[in-house]
């Protein structure tokens, strides 16, 4: 697992600085007002492709059993792309004007490639081609952001930069995705056919993309009501610092990818026990990450929002010291969120706990805001992700002492 882990890990670090380096370069070059545009903008796409990648990589990667193959995740995954790509500009469209439609057009598109290598990725996990994953992130990361960087420079027109890092997402796509799975399966196609087990998949991956949903939702319900009550300066501002937390997320995405197939692979031998201890120790690892962020954002914080972004970030270094706060709590939740996957029978109960956090999180941000501006956002954060930690951690638990249970039961009789 450490070796897939270092992998998942370097990949994961290149993509989270490509997407660092882009709100950094919007910042040094079009101000704060168009990193609330652009954030803004993924914040609509987001949560719609959340929704209709029905979270099949982490099914695909957790089917233990072989319930499915690949081209019905494929299949899927191609449909509901389409279906999200609809609803995504069909919003856009209807929600803000000319240049935020434009925006979330091109996004989407970038969305469907994205979700297209992550089914792709899922498959290699599976496989443990993790190389093939690592190498088709970076240079998709690289080539993307170099060539976004280098034409908003040139044109200052944020649209055109997003055009070419798209057709570079399909080249990478097409030469390093596709053509491996065909050199690996030459005897198959990678035309979607819809069967019956599709219709299997759909309720099994149902529930898990409705919490994906809800999750991110939750991250962007402050950002939504930032920019409905105070504009989009202070959502800019707000965006560029909490950026900083993406960089430990980085690490927790690739410990959660990496530990997925053990975790699942734990459960199906009813080691529960086993189950336990990795849980406790990959958590105190995210534990300690959360700090070390916390400690450097409160020693150099100000220097660094200020080389990173401008002097208008730099006068925010006690609200990035809450970010990093934030950060710790949300990577926590995080992480456990990536487990959820291997708790099939109680997808229901953690729809009730992300129902109830987005309940939290929606009435705690549009009073703090009210009352605290920008840091408000940071604490009704805080708190949603603190209910959202306890419950997941007690439905995982949950679940590990049922079945240590009922294993036990089993070797009575």
């Amino acid at each position: 697992m450490k070796k897939n882990f270092s992998l998942v890990l370097i990949s994961n670090i290149v993509v989270a600085l490509s997407k660092w380096i882009i709100v950094v370069v919007l910042a040094k070059t079009v101000g704060a007002n168009l990193v609330g545009i652009y954030t803004f903008s993924l914040a609509v796409v987001s949560p719609i492709f959340m929704l209709t990648n029905l979270a099949l990589r982490n099914l695909l990667v957790a089917d233990v059993y072989e319930n499915y193959n690949f081209s019905d995740y494929f299949t899927l995954r191609v449909l509901f792309s389409l279906i999200g790509f609809i609803s995504s500009v069909s919003i856009g469209y209807y929600i803000r004007d000319g240049e935020y439609f434009t925006i979330i057009l091109v996004m989407s598109s970038s969305k469907i490639i994205e979700s297209l290598i992550d089914i792709f990725n899922g498959y290699q996990q599976k496989k443990g081609e993790f190389n093939i994953i690592a190498k088709c992130l970076i240079y998709r990361s690289i080539i993307g952001v170099l060539l976004f960087a280098l034409t908003l420079f040139i044109t200052h027109n944020i649209i055109i930069a997003l055009l070419l890092q798209v057709f570079s997402d399909i080249v990478v796509f097409l030469l390093i995705e596709v053509k491996h799975y065909l050199s690996e399966n030459e005897s198959k196609t990678l035309i979607p056919n819809l069967t019956y087990n599709n219709i299997s998949l759909i309720k099994a991956a149902v529930p898990i993309a409705s919490v994906s949903l809800l999750g991110t939702l939750n991250i962007n319900i402050p950002r939504y009501i930032l920019e409905a009550k105070l504009g989009l300066y202070e959502l800019g501002i707000y965006s560029g610092i909490i950026y900083f937390t993406v960089a430990g997320n980085t690490i927790i995405s690739a410990l959660g990818q990496a530990s997925i197939g053990k975790f699942s692979n734990l459960l199906k031998k009813n080691e529960s026990l086993k189950y336990k201890y990795l849980l406790y120790k990959l958590t105190f690892v995210v534990f300690t990450i959360g700090l070390v962020g916390i400690a450097i954002s409160y020693i150099a914080g100000e220097d660094i929002l200020r080389i990173a972004y401008s002097e208008d970030f730099a006068q925010y270094k006690d609200l990035f010291i809450l970010v990093m706060v934030n950060g710790l709590i949300m990577y926590i939740a995080s992480f456990l969120g990536f487990l959820q996957i291997t708790a099939k029978d109680l997808h229901v109960m953690y729809l009730k706990v992300y129902v109830c956090t987005i309940a939290i999180n929606t009435f705690l941000s549009y009073y703090f805001i009210s009352q605290y501006s920008i840091a408000g956002a940071i604490y009704s954060s805080i708190i949603s992700f603190l209910f959202l930690s306890f419950l997941s951690f007690y439905i995982l638990m949950k679940r590990v002492n049922t079945i240590h249970n009922i294993f036990i039961r089993v070797q009575d009789v």
